[in-house]
């Protein structure tokens, strides 16, 4: 072979030996492109798990945190939150390592995937990957889907309950719910002209029987044939303080007694109600009142209802629930023919004068109740709305904002 053959065959071999190493080069940058891509995922994951965690924290308990740590499938996280007013910014890093790059227990060897070498004890210069991610998060309170479960009635008491006289106690004309009473006292029966369409439940006995007492509740709905009278536990009915409730409450408040014979329009909503404490009786009278939105009355004397309390536009325009309530520490009573919308809490009872009185709403009392004349109870529902000042609102965070780099 002449020297010019060899110097041509010499030169292909080269070229291909090139072409291979730059093959094998541009395959190595490949995995590693490929790699660094894993990492990045592993550590924005990383970084979400975080972001989970501290919002899970912020909704227990909504406060600062600084310096949230953990990890996840291996990879750490870092996660700070910061509360300014009822916002709070949260910060969350997950940070990757590839191959145990920047930890102090290093080992002399060549990665095959990423390629650097890594020294024993030495800083390495591989490329650390984080990924953030950033969202804020506004608190905000939710109302309880219901009212306390010892509201939940159409008329509950603490004392003896004697049905006598023409009762009728039914849903509003809308509401298709089982209208209930309880008793943590004795149920008793006096003629046979009452009628609950609900169940009728007693700590302590019936009175003459259960058996014949029966026939006088009949439920709306009854799928599984229960007995419609019925000896159950005792439901604790807390004490009604207005003046306790008062002091923690933005308020309208007037000293002594009140006399309202006009209409009301302070625009009271579901969420905030307006509330009125009187600390003296409350009398409702003439031609009765008409109450736009919802409003709730903390009276600290007795309330004396002689006109109509009528609902206005509530604002409203969910389920059927009251939007009116009246919370005294005295008693209440209802006169002549009026007709009441409204949820009644009362410590010291609730009498029905002769004539034919109407409750559209319920009734809660640790007192008697005194039934007189040919009276009706139309249960509405509780409004959560109106109860939440004495029992848990619901807090949850909406998030409002969100970034990742």
């Amino acid at each position: 072979m002449s020297k010019l053959a060899l110097i041509m065959v010499g030169a292909f071999m080269l070229v291909g030996v090139n072409q291979m190493t730059n093959s094998e080069r541009t395959l190595a940058e490949l995995e590693t492109v490929m790699a660094m891509g894993q990492y990045e995922i592993l550590a924005r994951n990383a970084a979400l798990a975080g972001l989970d965690r501290v919002k899970q924290q912020l909704a227990d308990d909504f406060q600062n945190y600084s310096h949230v740590t953990g990890t996840n499938d291996g990879i750490s996280y870092v996660v700070n939150a910061v509360i300014s007013g009822t916002i709070a910014t949260v910060l969350s890093t997950g940070t990757a390592y590839p191959h145990g790059c920047a930890t102090n227990d290093l080992n002399d060897e060549y990665d095959d995937v990423v390629g650097y070498e890594v020294d024993t004890g030495e800083t390495t210069d591989c490329e650390v990957i984080e990924f953030n991610v950033q969202a804020k998060f506004k608190q905000r309170n939710v109302l309880p889907t219901n009212a306390p479960p010892f509201m939940r009635y159409a008329i509950i008491t603490d004392e003896e309950l004697v049905l006598q006289g023409n009762i009728l106690i039914e849903g509003d004309a809308d509401n298709e719910l089982n209208s209930n009473i309880h008793t943590n006292d004795k149920l008793k029966l006096n003629g046979n002209a009452a009628l609950t369409r609900g169940f009728g439940t007693f700590k302590l006995t019936a009175v003459p029987s259960e058996a014949a007492l029966a026939d006088n509740f009949v439920p709306i709905y009854n799928p599984g044939n229960a007995p419609t009278c019925f000896q159950t536990d005792e439901i604790v009915i807390p004490t009604m303080d207005p003046a306790a409730l008062a002091s923690t409450l933005v308020i309208d408040s007037t000293a002594g007694p009140l006399v309202i014979s006009n209409d009301i329009h302070f625009g009271g909503t579901r969420e905030d109600p307006y509330i009125w404490h009187v600390e003296g009786g409350l009398l409702i009278q003439g031609g009765g009142i008409k109450i736009d939105g919802y409003h709730m009355f903390l009276v600290e004397g007795g309330v004396d209802i002689r006109g109509n309390v009528e609902v206005g536009n509530s604002g409203y325009d969910g389920g059927e629930e009251s939007s009116i309530a009246f919370y005294t520490s005295g008693g209440v009573e209802l006169r002549g023919g009026v007709q009441v919308w409204a949820q009644i809490y009362s410590n010291a009872g609730v009498e029905f004068y002769a004539g034919t009185p109407a409750v559209y709403g319920s009734i809660t009392t640790k007192g008697e109740v005194d039934f007189r004349g040919d009276v009706n109870v139309y249960y509405k529902e509780p409004s959560p709305g109106l109860t939440q000042e004495f029992q848990d609102n619901i807090d949850v965070l909406k998030r409002i904002a969100y970034s990742e780099w």
